[in-house]
Formats: structure tokens, sequence, C-alpha cells
């Protein structure tokens, strides 16, 4: 598991062991910790572990349960876009999220994608529903959901939210307040209270999906914005002749989009958003609209106007997508997937350090240990994830945050790596007063290819100067060492000396 799911899992994991303890204390204090990324996602997962312990099989099984119930929400929204022909879309939607290879892959992972997806997905269908209901059952229903996404990562939820209140306005001359009040009140509330305590720290999480270090990519560049088309044909529809169907479609529907009906403009407008929104953020990823993805199969098969193309085409045009899914379906299955899975699990050589660390961790009795030297996918958080599913206890007294002194923040700037007097002056002052019985340092050779990447050098490589000044002190005695010469990294195990 790379080190961006096993923070995830992590933080659910701390979540499901103050649940089972009953120590109301410790989950107020591993929520409000939580102030990069809102806490929902590891209340989910959280739950899950509680009832089906903390292994990386019931992880996949709760994620791949969210990916089902999206599907069920794709296929209810299609079929209240289309009354007749609705069920043959919706069927053909699911074919399609199922065939793609990014889905398949993150519906087995403990990530927030999956999970806003689903809650993307379920505000729109009960906003839709409310707007058909006369009472406020869809109203209420569709601003829990809202409030639920925006406490699951917040730009999604953000985004979504004054979406739909623009939209409240904008497009409906006799608003039922009630109804209103009801979407809007739940995000509200929620918001003012998480946001009352840690104030500071949560704001400025919050800001960071706004400010984060760019990706390289400048914002008026036409890289940056044919980035997540050419992202969509290579990981999302690697069929080409779909394609470029696909891109047709949805000319065509922006062409007539004053034709079309009114949920499809909402849903045609979101996404639009979304996509700029994606487009206008810092960093860059195939994931970051996998949760709207589905938007998009519902834009070009249920938004080309009636009036425009006859029943036999419809028809004709759903058939030649079925026969083109049939055969690609091999290489989407055989080739993608593998790949892609590939990059998120790392490889067997990372796989055996980490296992084989957290191994000799637990032999070693270790007690409030700091890992240091950690880097990418050696971050801290696959070895503690690693001990909790080894139901060792020893996971919560791993360090999860890089707390020494100098730098702070590595990774938003960059850094002058010499060792002067300060840095080492610093470096020993905070050795006197460590509170950790245990040190694991990891030293990488700097000839290995691996380790002479632009991100290795900016962000990571200044810890090896603590794991350098670390070798020469006198507090703490070696007790251990782990050899992985096929990765260029040498482990060592410490003790603080009686």
């Amino acid at each position: 598991m790379k080190w961006d799911n096993a923070w995830h899992a992590v933080l659910a994991s701390e979540i499901a062991n103050d649940i089972k303890s009953g120590d109301i204390k410790s989950l107020l204090y591993d929520t409000n910790k939580q102030t990069l990324h809102p806490f929902m996602e590891s209340y989910i997962w959280g739950v899950f572990f509680v009832f089906f312990g903390i292994s990386e099989i019931s992880a996949a099984i709760c994620a791949l349960i969210i990916f089902l119930m999206s599907l069920i929400m794709l296929y209810k929204i299609c079929t209240l876009l289309d009354e007749k022909n609705g069920w043959v879309i919706g069927l053909l939607s699911c074919l399609l999220m199922l065939y793609v290879p990014i889905n398949l892959v993150y519906a087995t992972q403990i990530m927030t994608e999956i999970p806003c997806m689903f809650l993307i997905l379920a505000t729109v269908y009960c906003y839709f529903r409310s707007s058909e209901e006369r009472g406020i059952f869809f109203s209420l229903c569709s601003g829990l959901a809202v409030a639920t996404l925006f406490f699951t990562k917040y730009n999604y939820g953000f985004i979504l939210f004054i979406f739909m209140m623009s939209w409240e306005t904008i497009h409906y001359k006799n608003i039922d307040f009630r109804k209103f009040l009801v979407l809007a009140l739940p995000a509200v509330i929620f918001s003012l209270a998480w946001f009352s305590f840690d104030r500071v720290n949560k704001i400025n999480g919050f800001m960071n999906f706004v400010l984060s270090r760019s990706s390289g990519i400048g914002f008026l560049t036409s890289e940056n914005w044919f980035l997540y088309p050419k992202l969509i044909m290579q990981n999302y529809i690697p069929s080409r002749v779909l394609f470029w169907i696909i891109t047709a479609l949805f000319a065509i529907v922006l062409l007539n989009v004053r034709k079309i009906d009114k949920k499809i403009q909402f849903i045609v407008s979101l996404f639009i958003i979304f996509i700029f929104a994606a487009t206008y953020h810092p960093i860059k990823d195939s994931r970051y609209i996998l949760p709207i993805f589905p938007f998009l199969i519902i834009i070009v098969l249920s938004g080309i106007p009636g009036d425009k193309i006859s029943r036999i085409f419809r028809f004709a045009l759903f058939f030649l997508i079925s026969f083109i899914l049939f055969f690609n379906i091999n290489k989407s299955y055989s080739v993608d997937l593998p790949f892609m899975y590939s990059s998120l699990y790392g490889d067997k050589d990372t796989n055996t350090i980490v296992s084989e660390v957290a191994d000799s961790i637990i032999e070693n009795k270790m007690r409030r240990t700091f890992l240091m030297g950690t880097f990418n996918e050696l971050n801290n958080y696959v070895f503690v994830w690693s001990l909790y599913t080894k139901g060792s206890g020893l996971a919560r007294e791993v360090n999860s945050f890089d707390d020494i002194p100098y730098p702070k923040q590595f990774d938003l700037v960059e850094f002058d790596y010499k060792m002067d007097k300060s840095y080492i002056n610093a470096f020993n002052s905070w050795l006197e007063t460590s509170k950790y019985s245990s040190v694991v340092t990891f030293e990488v050779d700097d000839k290995v290819s691996a380790y002479k990447t632009n991100d290795y050098i900016r962000y990571n490589k200044w810890k090896q100067n603590y794991v350098r000044l670390f070798k020469s002190q006198k507090k703490y005695k070696l007790i251990d060492e782990l050899k992985f010469p096929e990765k260029g990294v040498t482990v060592r195990f410490y003790t603080k000396k009686a």
C-alpha cells in the first residue's frame, strides 16, 4: 500500500480503536486533529474496521461496497432523466463505469475519491427528487449528503454546495423557502460547529486545497487546459474510438444545451465547473476528476435532445458503444488495470522493507518510536499501517508526522541542505529533550537512480542530514540493522540507553 492510502488507513484505524475502547477523549482528539483532510472518511472506514477488523482486505471490501452504491445512484439518476429509456441508459452507464480501469483500481482503495463519487451522486439524486416532491424529505437528504461530502473532502463539498444554492436562486422564480432552508442548514450548522474548535489549523487545512504547491504546470498554458482531456483518454477511456465518440456526443449536447431538460443542464453546468476547478487547482492527478466522471457518462447518454435524434439512431449508438466495450474489455482488464494497481501497491521490494521493519519493531518491543529519514513510498504511514494490520499496539507509539524542529513544512518550501552550526545545534537540542525512547533511521544510498528525482531531492533529501548526525550521537544504542541493497536502503534500530 502506498503512503497516501496508508495515511487514510491509519486515521481510520485510530478512529476504530477509539470506538472499540469507548475512549471519547481520544476519539475527539483523533477527529479534531484531521485539519488537512476532514474526518468523515476516517469514520466511514473506522466503523467498518470495528465490525470486520483492521486489514487491507476489509479496507478494500468497504471501498467496493461504496463503489457499488455509487453505481446504484448512477442508475437511479438515469431513470429520473428519461422515464422510457432510463433503464437502458442506466445499465449502459454502469457498464461504462465497470469498463474504466481507474474506477476499478480505486474501487478497492481507502481513498476519498470513491466516497466522494457516491456522495455527489446521492446529493444530485436527492436534489432532483426534491424538485418533484412537495415535502422536504429529499431536500433534507440532499442537504445532509452535501454536508457529509464537505467533511469528506472540502473542495468537492464546497463547490457542490455553492453551485446548488446558486442554481436554486437563479433558476427557480418561486423558491420554496422550506426546501431551501433544509437544503442549506445542515452544511452551515455542521461547518460552524467544526470550525469553532482549533479554528486556525482547520482554516489553514481548508485553504491548502487552494494554495497547495504547484505541479509545475502554468495555469494559462495549453498543457494545463488539455491535461484532463488527455488523462481521460489515457486512464478513463483507453479505447480511442470510444473516446472520440464520447467527445462528439459531449459537443452535441453543449451545442443544444438550451434545448435539453433542466436536470441535464444542471449536470452539464456542474461538470464544467468541477473540471474548471480541477484545471485551476495547482496539484494535478487523474483521480481528482474520478468523483465527477459519472456525470460525463450521463451527459453523453442522456443529454442528446429527442427531437434531434431518432430512436433508431440512439439504439444504434448504444449498440456501437456496447460493441466497442466488448472488444476492448480484455485490454482494460489485462493491461491497464494491472499497471494501475502496481503503481498504487508498490513493488515487491518496498513491501518487503515495510513488513520486515514492522516485524523488527514488534520483536524488539520498541516503545515511543521515531522514524527518521522516511520518504515517498517509505513514509511513516506505511509502517504504522503495517503495525496495525499485524495487530500490534505499538502502532500508536510511532510518530505520524516529522516533528524534528527544522526545517518546518518541508513539503511546501525549498531548503539549503548545508549542515551549519545552527542546524547541528537545533538537532542536538531536539535530541536532548526528545520524548522518544526508540529511533529507527533510514539511510539512503544517493547513488541509486530512484533517489535522483526532483521530488526526492527537493522534499526528502534534507532528512538524510539528521540520519548522518544521529549516527554520531551517544544517547541511543544500536540494537538491530537491516540492509536492502536492491533499494539502496539501510535501516537501523536504536533504543535509548539506561
